[in-house]
């Protein structure tokens, strides 16, 4: 994924020109430090939002968070389900979905929405586009499991603080304050041993995980900012 990355940068630089600013949520955001780090020349600016730092201690965090909810709100169905998979590490599709499920429900991906209706946000976003056939949605939903399977093991290793301690282009980190699926003290450790021209950890109070859809017209006015910041002076 980080080669594929690489790829659309060099084609965006021979299209365009210029250098990118690269804007990556959660995975993603990992995924693009890592290509910006091989490849600095390709790279304005780095916004990684809810950026997958330490794989270990956000799948703690998560469960235990959903856990001890789901216990302080008497839900015996989510304590049932919670139990049954056990700690992490959940290196199975039907293990991470159950915890990811118990963690949305209770408010901790995203403030304003449980897990259906991030699902059906998905899928209504997909069959509403252009650019995906109904044969194509089809095949995604279906990929979803495929695509888990075989990330999950690299997910559970993620330790930035060790991998990738210096990247070679301003990097600016966006946090939901109420994040229970990447950590917020592994954001401010990583921001704080980062070796980077620059490097800001933007905090978003009202957020989780999602600082981008629960708070969008500050993450667009962030966005300008980054941009203008990259313009030759008049």
């Amino acid at each position: 994924m980080v080669v594929d990355t690489v790829s659309l940068l060099e084609y965006l630089r021979e299209r365009f020109g210029t250098k990118v600013l690269v804007a990556g949520f959660s995975l993603g955001a990992t995924i693009g430090a890592l290509a910006a780090a091989q490849r600095p020349d390709l790279v304005a600016t780095l916004v990684a939002v809810g950026m997958d730092i330490d794989g270990p201690a956000a799948e703690t965090r998560a469960y235990d968070f959903a856990l001890a909810t789901a216990h302080e709100r008497g839900h015996k169905r989510a304590v049932r389900q919670l139990e049954k998979i056990g700690p992490p590490p959940h290196l199975r599709a039907e293990q991470f979905t159950t915890r990811v499920r118990w963690a949305s429900d209770f408010g901790r991906v995203n403030l304003s929405a449980n897990y259906g209706t991030l699902v059906r946000g998905l899928l209504a976003s997909l069959l509403g586009s252009r650019d995906y056939s109904m044969a194509d949605v089809v095949r995604t939903v279906r990929g979803i499991a495929q695509t888990q399977k075989a990330l999950l093991p690299e997910l559970a290793r993620i330790d930035l603080a060790s991998m990738l301690t210096c990247i070679e282009v301003p990097v600016v980190m966006v946090q939901g304050r109420h994040d229970q699926v990447a950590p917020p003290a592994a954001a401010q450790r990583y921001v704080d041993l980062l070796e980077a021209p620059s490097k800001q950890l933007v905090w978003f109070q009202k957020s989780a995980h999602m600082p981008h859809l629960e708070e969008p017209a500050v993450f667009a006015k962030l966005l300008t900012q980054v941009q203008a910041s990259l313009l030759p002076a008049p």
